[in-house]
């Protein structure tokens, strides 16, 4: 049963891939977003962290519209293809434009950011530390969204996407 769902998922991945017409290799990649590096230092995680923001191509265009913000965890990983893909459907007309925000991790904070307290971040590693999810979730709320509400026209929908340990921190901070 397992073969079958996982070789379901695997075709409806090859279909919307293809049905998008958008496969996307990064020595060619088409503009599809205004990119927008920052650093800062964290006062809750007490550590600097990046962002990479990726603005619609209309945004400097359109100096009055409000966009739909998506936080993608793993950024520099994560948030290009996101993009990528968001600027696809948008053009079609699925979805509205969106400003996506890669969130980077550092070489050593992405299971630590990403586990919740109440586990460790190393499953087979019995010593290993727990998680402190609640940290980066209040880095997050308090730190990150906020600079990004300031610093651009958002239009009050936020939504927050992972991969893997991602996928672990977003459900658990539901």
């Amino acid at each position: 049963m397992r073969t079958k769902i996982v070789l379901a998922s695997f075709c409806m991945s090859i279909i919307l891939t293809l049905w998008l017409g958008k496969i996307t290799f990064a020595q060619n990649r088409a503009a599809t977003d205004n990119l927008v590096f920052t650093e800062f230092y964290s006062q809750i995680i007490k550590e600097k962290r990046r962002l990479i923001v990726h603005l619609p191509l209309n945004y400097a265009k359109e100096p009055t519209k409000k966009y739909p913000v998506m936080y993608v965890l793993d950024g520099g990983n994560q948030d290009v293809h996101t993009s990528d893909q968001i600027s696809v459907l948008a053009k079609t007309g699925l979805i509205p434009e969106c400003i996506v925000v890669g969130v980077l991790n550092t070489k050593t904070g992405k299971n630590r950011d990403q586990t919740p307290p109440f586990m460790q971040t190393e499953t087979d590693d019995p010593k290993s530390p727990f998680g402190e999810a609640d940290h980066f979730l209040k880095f997050l709320e308090e730190e990150i969204i906020p600079k990004i509400d300031s610093n651009y026209r958002i239009n009050g929908y936020k939504t927050l996407t992972g991969h893997t340990r991602g996928e672990l921190f977003v459900l658990s901070s539901l």
